[in-house]
């Protein structure tokens, strides 16, 4: 096929801000967010012509879509995650079909935006989604969280996160999952409003410290509750910033069976497999604000087995391999084309 033929051109996506992927396909079906929000966009891939010009939406959410991931063992099962706090399953027609109008299942509702999706590449129907802190790994047949002995006695929930989790990946053969997290913007608004209350309670117990103190608009004291939250919100200002890569076996536990600090600065930061179950890559940025491509061996996580810098961009990096049995590392970024550096130099030849 010449080039030209290969491109879908004329697409109106949307660009709204989140941890997931913003465009997916199966071996069937290309999906991607729309400029509405809500609305993914559907194309057959082996349409041709100007049948390639004739996109289908599928209104899926009353928010903004935050990931969605096609099912490796079905080409026509889609799940998509969204700011509304839903989980959806769609079983999609084949091509020149009415796309459904209602989904088929729907996980949730989680207490958070849900940021990540990741179906597992070996156990059909089993599903890692994360929201804020929480990541749950589901029984998509069953509408609910796995438990007990189910599917090599996953665990419902998995613990130990401190902030937003803004990336979660199954290892190749399925055993192992790996996330990365960040400062949250809900931890961020605890940490603003801590940073005011402190200075609030200096400032009043410096002019009147005979007083005590009256909400707003009110005449009574600020009762144990409110100076319970005001507690939580000091000790939330006073703790360092989780940014943690974590390895999770679920079959055997829900907390994380390794963790290390990951890229120094705040900002976004991914993680992926490689090829082999040992090694995974991870992005972020560093203190001066460059972005970073590090390598890790979970045999050896305390620290990085090899560190590439590249330069300074506003957005962050996703990494993605090109598919065992290669030895390739693509990447994209708000902004940035897509890369596929050789990895020679880079990863060890045990890869």
């Amino acid at each position: 096929m010449s080039g030209d033929k290969a491109w879908i051109s004329d697409i109106r996506a949307g660009t709204a801000p989140s941890c997931g992927s913003h465009i997916k396909s199966s071996c069937s079906l290309i999906a991607f967010n729309s400029d509405r929000p809500g609305v993914l966009g559907i194309v057959p891939l082996e349409s041709q012509g100007e049948d390639k010009r004739h996109v289908a939406y599928l209104g899926c959410h009353s928010d903004l879509l935050t990931d969605l991931a096609f099912s490796p063992f079905d080409d026509f099962l889609l799940a998509t995650g969204s700011a509304d706090r839903t989980v959806k399953l769609w079983r999609l027609p084949a091509s020149g079909q009415a796309l459904p109008s209602v989904p088929g299942v729907v996980l949730g509702p989680h207490d958070f935006p849900v940021e990540v999706l990741q179906f597992h590449p070996t156990a059909d129907g089993v599903l890692a989604s994360a929201a804020g802190t929480a990541v749950k790994v589901w029984d998509a047949a069953r509408q609910q969280p796995l438990t007990g002995p189910d599917l090599g006695c996953f665990s419902t929930e998995l613990v130990a996160h401190g902030d937003l989790v803004q990336s979660a990946n199954w290892s190749w053969d399925g055993a192992l999952l790996g996330t990365a997290c960040k400062l949250g913007p809900a931890t961020v608004g605890l940490l603003v409003a801590a940073a005011l209350a402190s200075r609030i309670s200096r400032a009043s117990s410096r002019c009147l410290p005979s007083f005590p103190k009256f909400a707003v608009g009110s005449r009574r004291p600020l009762g144990g509750a409110l100076a319970s939250q005001m507690a939580e919100l000091s000790r939330l200002h006073s703790r360092p910033l989780d940014k943690q890569l974590r390895i999770f076996d679920p079959r055997a536990k829900p907390q994380a069976s390794q963790s290390t600090q990951a890229h120094e600065n705040g900002r976004d930061g991914r993680l992926v497999w490689t090829s082999t179950k040992e090694h995974l890559v991870s992005t972020g940025f560093n203190q001066m604000r460059e972005r970073e491509v590090k390598l890790w061996d979970t045999r050896l996580f305390s620290s990085a087995l090899a560190s590439l810098t590249l330069d300074t961009s506003p957005g962050p990096d996703s990494p993605f391999p090109t598919g065992p049995p290669s030895r390739g590392l693509g990447k994209r970024g708000s902004g940035t084309s897509v890369k596929c550096p050789s990895t020679h130099h880079f990863l060890p030849s045990t890869l």
